[in-house]
């Protein structure tokens, strides 16, 4: 009788841990794209180097 609660728990723990490493690649891209943009809408006497 524990069979199907146990299979229940595997598939919520992997939903969850899907949704978990979505999430940080999706904030990873997100934090790059805006660093990327930033850097971009800089000009370019900010951007050279010393």
């Amino acid at each position: 009788m524990s069979f199907p609660t146990r299979r229940r728990d595997l598939y919520v723990s992997l939903k969850l841990i899907v949704c978990i490493a979505l999430g940080i690649w999706l904030g990873a891209l997100a934090v790059f794209l805006t660093a990327l943009l930033y850097y971009k809408s800089l000009s370019p006497a900010q951007t050279q180097t010393l």
